[in-house]
């Protein structure tokens, strides 16, 4: 075989394979045989192949509710569970002072100062400080005796 044909050959047999693995469907069909051969459909009911999402079991599922925050009360000014720092002292420290301020023997003013103070103080503790253990137990030793004056016996 030349080698003229073998190229054409090639060509014609890539072409056939391109055209026989499309995606696309067959082109429908237009004689009176292939509409014979087509089922009987009742024009009342229509089936149809596309996905309606709006009717999928998923959809009929009622919502499940959201999870919800771990607080101990739901007043304002409470403070929910701490992340914790990794550090036993201020972990410790830190639910402590959570503890004492949702327990509600704190007036709203010593509440709001006392909360503000801790929250102050640790933040600049975890970024400023290099020793964080050191500056918790700074912390407590700063804070404690204004919560105990202020009412919390937990300290």
């Amino acid at each position: 075989m030349p080698l003229r044909h073998r190229n054409s050959f090639a060509l014609l047999l890539c072409l056939a394979v391109a055209a026989c693995s499309s995606d696309e469907p067959p082109p429908p069909k237009t004689t009176a045989a292939a509409a014979a051969a087509a089922p009987a459909t009742d024009s009342k009911v229509a089936t149809s192949s596309v996905h309606d999402p709006r009717t999928s079991m998923a959809a009929a599922r009622p919502p499940q509710p959201s999870p919800t925050r771990d607080f101990d009360n739901d007043r304002p000014g409470d403070m929910p569970k701490l992340r914790p720092m990794g550090r036993i002292e201020c972990d410790q420290f830190a639910e402590k002072v959570r503890q004492c301020i949702n327990s509600g023997v704190l007036s709203a003013e010593n509440r709001q100062t006392l909360r503000s103070e801790y929250v102050i103080a640790i933040n600049a503790a975890r970024f400023k400080s290099d020793n964080l253990a050191q500056a918790c137990t700074d912390i407590q030793q700063k804070l404690q005796p204004k919560f105990t004056q202020a009412g919390c016996l937990n300290m």
